[in-house]
């Protein structure tokens, strides 16, 4: 029976991470052929006008020349831009060059600033030594965690908190919504929480989710910190 349900499991997690590339693949597309795609035709169109203009004998406008060219150097700036918002969202720079505690409290912000939920960080004193595998770790299930917020939990706030608890790093991402219910934390799959637990297990840890309906949804990760 424990063998059928490891099974059922890790088919369940296949599932869920082929449905997510997929849906990361279909984002970054969009993302690519709605903002890219089209500043750059625009740009291409401008670059067109303004080689014709300067072609065409006496139709050289000083003033209307350079309006182009800063209307192209806009969409340049825009574009870039947009590259470097759909790098950060890939991998944020942060998480590489200033560590965990800087990188969930960026991604903290960059929730509440996208969806309007209050969301506050907690963090140790001191600097935080998790290495780069387990910063990577807690730093995919917070954001896993955070999308299932905005998504399911209708909740007005949340507290991401970090703490070293001995040997351990312990990070837990606490809502005031609705609350998980114990058939939607069973259906794990479907809410990405089944990838979030496999996630803490590759490194030796574990999560932990509790629900109470209308006192919102606590999730916890426990990491050996070294």
């Amino acid at each position: 029976m424990a063998l059928l349900e490891s099974r059922e499991e890790l088919r369940a997690l296949a599932a869920r991470l082929h449905s997510v590339r997929e849906e990361e693949r279909l984002r970054i597309s969009r993302d690519i052929h709605d903002h890219l795609g089209q500043m750059l035709t625009v740009l291409r169109m401008n670059q067109s006008l303004l080689i014709r203009s300067v072609r065409e004998a006496g139709a050289v406008d000083r003033e209307a020349v350079a309006a182009q060219l800063e209307s192209m150097q806009e969409l340049v700036s825009n574009v870039l831009s947009s590259v470097r918002r759909i790098v950060t969202e890939l991998r944020p720079e942060v998480l590489d060059t200033l560590g965990l505690a800087a990188a969930l409290e960026w991604q903290a912000a960059e929730f509440g600033r996208r969806t309007g939920i209050a969301c506050t960080v907690s963090l140790p004193g001191g600097a935080v030594e998790a290495g780069a595998e387990r910063s990577t770790v807690l730093f995919r299930i917070c954001q896993e965690a955070l999308s299932n917020v905005a998504r399911h939990a209708g909740a007005g706030r949340l507290q991401v908190e970090l703490r070293r608890d001995g040997p351990f790093l312990e990070m837990s991402i606490a809502d005031n919504g609705r609350g998980i219910t114990q058939g939607e934390e069973r259906a794990s799959a479907c809410l990405g929480l089944l990838g979030m637990r496999e996630r803490a297990a590759m490194v030796g840890g574990t999560m932990d989710i509790v629900g109470a309906p209308g006192r919102g949804t606590t999730v916890t990760v426990r990491l050996p910190a070294d």
